[in-house]
């Protein structure tokens, strides 16, 4: 599976058009369970191309198996994507264990297995502002890189992230450490 949220993808070959974008949505969900996709999240699993306001996410547990990419409202933007006044109130957890035939890769440093958390946003490429965790959040993993954060867990160097704050506590057992960001 590759995505996995409200909407599983969200894409426009437009990245630039500011009407391209999910406004004022309030989720509130009772329980979730999620497994195995490249990404996940409550709201969308990829938001490529799409920006993202007002979004709340109000989640009392949502457990995520597997998942490269897994944040409490999106899994990863992509194409100069806005995140704005987005927060998650919910308690997220991930357990990613990376299967037996990528093991001696990951053991070894071969890999490209990276795993990606965050209470908002997992891997930002776009901007990030005015967003709030609110939420609790558990990682386990055993990849060798592992990006986590309580708004954002990766942001490259043209990704601004500016106002955001984080009230939840968040756990991390990350086994075979080569990157952990952490804020």
């Amino acid at each position: 599976v590759e995505a996995i949220g409200l909407f599983k993808t969200l894409q426009t070959a437009d990245s630039i058009n500011l009407e391209n974008s999910v406004r004022n949505l309030n989720l509130e969900i009772v329980s979730g369970w999620a497994s195995k996709a490249d990404a996940i999240g409550v709201m969308s699993g990829k938001a490529i191309g799409f920006n993202l306001y007002n979004i709340t996410v109000n989640s009392p547990d949502v457990v995520l198996v597997g998942g490269n990419a897994v944040g409490g409202v999106v899994g990863y933007t992509l194409g100069s994507c806005f995140t704005n006044n987005c927060a998650n109130y919910g308690d997220i957890s991930l357990t990613h264990d990376v299967t037996e035939s990528t093991k001696a890769a990951v053991m070894s440093g071969e890999d490209n297995v990276r795993t990606f958390f965050a209470g908002v946003n997992a891997y930002a490429l776009g901007s990030v502002s005015n967003c709030h965790n609110y939420g609790n959040g558990t990682i386990s993993t055993n990849t060798r890189n592992a990006y986590c954060g309580s708004v954002v867990g990766y942001a490259n160097g043209s990704s601004p992230i500016s106002n955001c704050s984080n009230s939840g506590a968040f756990t991390y057992e990350i086994n075979n450490i080569a990157n952990v960001l952490s804020d």
